[in-house]
């Protein structure tokens, strides 16, 4: 054993008996560990009582405990510049989804736009095409028609009369 009146802290003592150090303060306060504050939050434990504590449980036996690494505290200057730099760049990020939200309304608005030009570009077409095709017909019909008159007119003027048609009577 070392010196008696050796002192330690709780992260030491809780090495020792393989426990953590909550249950090393629960321990210091029901006096089965000698305890000593040197600060306000500061509290130093006997090393005798710890070592005492660890042979009676037999601790050096049970598994090691995991030790959870302490946070780092930051200065209270910089946790504030931290918040602040958070709340800032959580407000940007709100504008921009604002902004996009307001961009993508605007292009779902032209798309639909366009698609309904695209439909009426597309009826428009089937329109064109059914006018061209009854002017094809239309076009036919006016050979025919021009076909049939001329064939009248040179029929009418084989019944007229060769001294009618050297005077141009008709």
């Amino acid at each position: 054993m070392s010196d008696t009146n050796e002192w330690i802290d709780a992260r030491t003592a809780a090495s020792i008996l393989r426990i953590s150090e909550r249950h090393v303060n629960r321990r210091g306060t029901d006096g089965s560990i000698t305890m000593r504050r040197v600060g306000p939050r500061r509290v130093l434990y006997l090393r005798s009582d710890v070592e005492r504590i660890a042979a009676e449980t037999q601790a050096s036996e049970r598994p090691r405990q995991q030790l959870v690494p302490r946070a780092e505290m930051l200065p209270m200057k910089d946790a504030i510049g931290t918040l602040e730099q958070a709340r800032h760049e959580r407000d940007a990020a709100r504008d921009e989804a604002s902004y996009l939200r307001g961009q993508l309304a605007t292009q779902t608005q032209q798309l639909e736009a366009q698609s309904k030009m695209l439909v009426d570009a597309q009826e428009l077409r089937i329109q064109l095409a059914q006018a061209q095709e009854r002017l094809q017909t239309a076009q036919a019909h006016q050979e025919a028609a021009e076909a049939k008159l001329a064939l009248a007119e040179s029929r009418t003027e084989r019944q007229i009369s060769w001294w009618q048609r050297l005077f141009g009577r008709s």
